[in-house]
């Protein structure tokens, strides 16, 4: 997603009430068309959420990630030797939601880290296809391994329960949060999203610019149409205010995630407890509109509820 600075340079201003996810103004889609171009700014990036699984050692039937990538295999051996790192494992992302198509094959990875060198938890990560044909590195942010965490999951959000997929997330100071698009076409029309927005799940094997040019050639709608998934990540400032620093709609960046929406004006939303008790949390969106999340974790903190 555009970063803070990227979305400075462009022109685009700072919207909180984006967060709905129903598309981009008028104005943003105008500095990017005119600037980067459709397919630089916003059809190329990528963005998913869902569930990881993961096991312990290599447990594809090829082996290919190991015997190909000489770094990932020299990693797993010096794991064997050294606790002081992430030690061989084969990971599994379930994409229950995508920025893009889905690609009509599993996503998995072989992965193995660095030595962890300081005390802050933080560590380098070798992340290999486990058909090998690719290769990432990830680090994992310091000061995060020990929490707080908290993980949420979407239940309800307008269009009815089920007709959108979510994540919340936070680990440590930082957080990330994702909501898919309308899984269909009544849920489209609830929620405001742009006409054929819930097909792009159906566009298997292409990429999002291939999808959302077989539903319409006009750029503003194919940019709405990108813009009715929407994801964000940032940090929680000493202030405890949670300041998004990277999103696939570039109006959301500099804004916050979640604060107070009388006093704030770059909040996109507060959280409330529903009546029935702590389980379940409702976030009032700035445009009125409200989503309902389901606590799965929560350790080491509270709700930032005002």
């Amino acid at each position: 997603g555009r970063s803070i600075s990227d979305a400075q340079e462009a022109g685009i201003v700072p919207r909180p009430d984006a967060i709905a996810a129903t598309g981009l103004s008028d104005a943003a889609k105008k500095q990017l068309l005119k600037q980067d171009g459709i397919n630089d700014v916003i059809l190329r990036q990528k963005s998913f959420a869902g569930v990881l699984d993961f096991k312990e050692g290599d447990t594809t039937p090829s082996g290919e990630a190991m015997r190909k990538d000489a770094l990932l295999a020299t990693l797993a051996a010096e794991r064997e030797n050294d606790s002081k790192g992430l030690s061989l494992c084969t990971c599994f992302w379930r994409r229950d939601i995508d920025y893009w198509p889905p690609s009509g094959a599993l996503d998995i990875g072989v992965c193995a880290s660095e030595p962890m060198a300081t005390d802050d938890g933080s560590v380098l990560l070798r992340e290999t296809g486990d058909d090998a044909s690719y290769a990432e590195g990830w680090e994992r942010a310091p000061n995060c391994f020990k929490g707080p965490f908290m993980a949420l999951e979407l239940v309800k959000a307008a269009g009815g329960a089920g007709h959108r997929v979510g994540y919340w997330v936070r680990s440590g100071d930082r957080f990330a949060y994702a909501v898919g698009r309308p899984t269909a076409s009544e849920a489209q029309s609830a929620a405001g999203s742009c006409q054929g927005s819930h097909t792009i799940s159906s566009c298997a094997g292409k990429t999002l610019a291939e999808a959302v040019s077989s539903i319409t050639e006009e750029p503003g709608e194919m940019l709405d149409i990108a813009g009715c998934y929407v994801c964000v990540c940032g940090e929680i400032n000493a202030a405890r205010a949670w300041i998004i620093q990277h999103s696939t709609n570039p109006e959301l960046v500099g804004c916050s995630l979640v604060g107070n929406l009388n006093t704030e004006s770059l909040c996109c939303s507060q959280l409330q407890h529903k009546k029935s008790g702590d389980e379940e949390v409702d976030q009032v969106l700035v445009d009125g509109s409200m989503r309902c999340w389901k606590v799965v974790e929560l350790s080491g903190c509270t709700l930032p509820i005002c």
